[in-house]
Formats: C-alpha cells, structure tokens, sequence
C-alpha cells in the first residue's frame, strides 16, 4: 500500500510540475546589432535608422492555460530609458513597435499590441474575425504614399486590424525595462489566453513581430506546444493519492 501511495504521491507531484514554466526562444536569423548607446558599427540586419529597433529574439518563457509571457528584447532609441511615449517622434513618421502576431492556417488571425492603438490594449491578446485584411502593413500605419523606400518594408504586416479585433484574453503585465545602461530593452508581455488559442498551440501558429511599424526589422518564427491541463491532472492525482491513504488506513484497523 505503501507502493501505491508513493505512486499516488509521484503522479501528484507530476501534475504539478507539468504547468512549471518553460523557455521556447525564436531568433532573429539576421542577428542583433550592438547595444551599446550611441554605437552604430554593428547593427544586424536593420534597415532605415541605426540603433532604433532592431530585434534580438523573441522567448516565451510560460505557456499555461491560465498564462502565456513572453519576453521580447530589441533595441529602442539609442537607449532612451523613460520608453514613453514608446515612440521615435520629432518628425514625420512616428514609429512605434509592431504587434506580435500569431498566424493559424496562413492568416494572422491572433495579435498582442506592444503600444496603444486604434483604441486597443497594450498587452491584451486580440482575436480578429471577419475582417479583410487581419493585419495592417507598414505602408497602410505610416500612410506612405510611396510603397519603396531604402528606409521601412511597407508590406510586411505591423499591426492587427482593429476592425472586428475582439478581446480573447486579459492583459496581465506590459512591463518595458532597460537593460542596464545599453539600448536593450525587455518588453514582458503576459496574457490570459482563450481555449482557441491553447487548441491552436498544440496545432502549430506562426509568431510574427515587427520590431517598429516601419518594419525595418522583424522576425518570424513557429511555436508549438501541447499545454499542460494542471487543474484535471492535480486533482486525479490528489483524489488517487487520497485512495491510497485511505485504503492504508482501512488496511491498519483491520
């Protein structure tokens, strides 16, 4: 009976430890440029202005039913710490980052705004439907009348459409942070997602960031993960643990 309970005991602590979080990391295959403010010798594969936005990686640290973060590193303005308006202003265009999208079955159908726009929530996980297109390019944000230029990509997707965008999971932290003294900068982005997000994760979704909505650097990558169910799995490993012990006692008063 011991056996049992031991094994009781080992199925429950599993269940446990099966929503523990973990580190999935998409790279920027074009590399990341120096950190260092007002050092413009390397700069991975940027376009357009030097030191501003240049995207590192992208790590999803937790995939829970009840979580998904992800940290996201890039440079931002030359190691500009306030990161407010968290915005390259002073002149025409105003560059803000991209959102970070997630693409099921070639469509970007999921988004997660890195700054306030078109009345949507920075940080909260957004679900567009019905809407053509689902996401806008760089030329369609910036209002471009050109559609080449040496200094932005204007067709690659920057931001959902807020059109028909609807909720699908509260935003639980947006947190910016420097880096140290450098122009790196740490945007932790932690969300609530909704049961057809998780049943997409176990399929596949592709994960796109522009780094600045003139997408003079962005990554794609694939995340795939079957989320734990911890809450089933605790509980029948606690209630055959229970068994066990009950059944021991049973066993002692006989």
């Amino acid at each position: 009976m011991k056996l049992v309970s031991a094994a009781c005991l080992a199925l429950f602590l599993a269940a446990v430890l099966s929503a523990s979080p973990l580190s999935i990391t998409i790279s920027d295959p074009g590399g990341y440029g120096g950190t260092m403010p007002g050092n413009a010798a390397s700069n991975g594969d940027v376009i357009g202005l030097l030191k501003y936005f240049d995207v590192d990686a992208i790590r999803f640290t937790t995939i829970e039913a009840m979580k998904v973060e992800a940290v996201i590193r890039m440079n931002y303005n030359n190691g500009d710490a306030t990161l407010s308006p968290f915005s390259i202003g002073g002149g025409f265009p105003t560059l803000r980052p991209g959102d970070l999208l997630f693409e099921v079955d070639g469509i970007y159908t999921y988004g997660v705004p890195l700054s306030r726009h078109d009345m949507l929530t920075a940080g909260a996980l957004y679900h567009v439907t019905n809407a053509q297109p689902f996401t806008k390019d760089a030329k369609t944000v910036l209002n471009y009348g050109s559609s080449s230029s040496t200094n932005f990509n204007p067709n690659v997707p920057v931001w959902i459409n807020a059109y028909n965008a609807v909720e699908a999971g509260a935003n639980l932290s947006f947190i910016p942070v420097q880096v140290g003294a450098t122009s790196a900068v740490d945007i932790t982005v932690s969300f609530v997602p909704d049961l057809q997000f998780l049943a997409y994760l176990e399929r596949g979704v592709g994960v796109h960031f522009a780094s600045a909505t003139c997408a003079n650097d962005y990554i794609d990558g694939r995340l795939q993960y079957m989320v734990p169910e911890p809450v089933p799995l605790v509980l029948t490993g606690f209630g055959l643990l229970s068994i066990g012990v009950f059944g021991q006692r049973l066993r002692r008063r006989s």
